[in-house]
């Protein structure tokens, strides 16, 4: 993590800043760890006596982290608004402190002096939890809310935002996307930095798997519609599609864009963008928005754009074997897939596309109600329950 550290004359944190600068931890136990104009004050050299620090990052939630705190002389600490440290007296001391920290990057402030003799201030942290299990609950009762429907009346594929364990985000500022109109494909792929040599005695190539490069898999969405052609706005005229690219196009963006009152410039975005998650029937991955293009192919006579098409690729963040379990108490369960058929498709191989084995054929059936499963025609839907 980058942190803006700032440093002072005196024990206050207060008057002209000495100097400021970017440091990677929170960690100074010798004059080596201290800035040049720290240590030469007042025309002197090896000042370590009556200085001050404070150190500013961000820190990414929801979730339950614990700080480990190591001073000598004072300490304190916020997250946000709240002060979880306060420690502003000369001693020697370790303190650990666990919180959960709200959804959004979370502005962590940590002020430090040292009035005379040794002085250390060193600062750890950890993630150990999610978000509370009630708030995972009401987060999948919003994904998963009943009566999202496309446009030709299926189950809406949906975006969202998503916690480091891969679970919808309660109190998420980001809204949720619900698709117009259901992909008509998606692509995965997965590569890895793997170079084959020679034969061995049993004839076998040598494979040697480079570690460090390992390559997340990726998922492109070659057609995501958004139309308003038929939606009129409070004001008479067709409403502008604009506003769902735009809620897309934040997705891509520093989380600090979103959350941060004080946004300005680029500066200020210092935040990588948010974890999301793209669901769509018993399909979802977890990954970080690489690119967005979205293409306006239809306006109205007054120039509003009303329709576009959106160009979508993501990087995964979570192991797909890692993906947290939907909790059925959650209001989420199991969900069904849509499947639109097309020409020269069956139910053994649509079961073999879907589960891996063609002979479930028959609960695509008999979930369908379908007396003649020959008989399917494109274009035709049907409904594809978990197993």
């Amino acid at each position: 993590m980058n942190w803006k550290a700032e440093y002072f004359d005196g024990t206050n944190c207060d008057g002209d800043v000495l100097t400021e600068q970017n440091e990677s931890s929170i960690g100074i136990t010798k004059k080596d760890n201290l800035p040049k104009k720290v240590l030469e004050r007042n025309g002197k050299k090896d000042q370590t006596d009556k200085f001050s620090a404070r150190w500013t990052g961000q820190l990414n939630g929801p979730g339950k982290y614990k700080f480990t705190f190591e001073c000598d002389d004072g300490m304190r600490a916020w997250m946000g608004n709240l002060q979880i440290l306060n420690k502003w007296k000369d001693h020697n001391g370790k303190h650990t402190v666990t919180i959960q920290i709200p959804s959004g990057p979370n502005t962590f402030v940590v002020e430090y002096y040292n009035n005379s003799g040794a002085f250390k201030a060193n600062v750890t942290y950890e993630r150990i939890g999610g978000q509370s299990k009630e708030d995972t609950k009401k987060a999948w009762q919003n994904v998963n809310a009943t009566g999202r429907l496309t446009r030709g009346g299926l189950k809406a594929a949906r975006i969202y935002e998503a916690d480091d364990d891969g679970q919808p985000v309660y109190g998420s500022q980001y809204a949720i996307i619900y698709c117009m109109f259901n992909p008509a494909s998606y692509k995965i792929k997965k590569s890895n930095a793997v170079t084959v040599k020679g034969l061995d005695e049993n004839k076998n190539y040598a494979i040697q798997e480079n570690k460090d490069k390992l390559k997340p898999s990726q998922l492109t969405l070659n057609e995501l519609w958004f139309d308003t052609s038929e939606t009129v706005g409070s004001d008479g005229l067709p409403e502008d599609v604009s506003k769902y690219i735009d809620e897309l196009v934040e997705y891509a963006e520093s989380t600090t864009a979103k959350y941060s009152q004080n946004f300005r410039d680029a500066a200020d975005a210092k935040s990588p963008p948010p974890k999301v998650a793209f669901q769509w029937g018993t399909f979802r991955f977890l990954g970080v928005i690489e690119s967005v293009k979205a293409k306006f192919t239809l306006f109205s006579p007054h120039g509003i754009p009303i329709r576009a098409k959106v160009t979508l690729k993501l990087k995964e963040f979570r192991h797909r074997k890692a993906y947290p379990k939907q909790n059925p108490s959650s209001g989420g369960g199991p969900i069904e897939r849509i499947w639109r058929i097309k020409v020269g498709d069956r139910l053994d191989t649509i079961a073999a596309a879907v589960y891996g084995d063609a002979t479930q054929w028959r609960i695509l059936a008999q979930h369908n109600n379908l007396p003649d499963p020959m008989t399917l025609q494109p274009g035709q839907t049907i409904q594809v329950p978990p197993l």
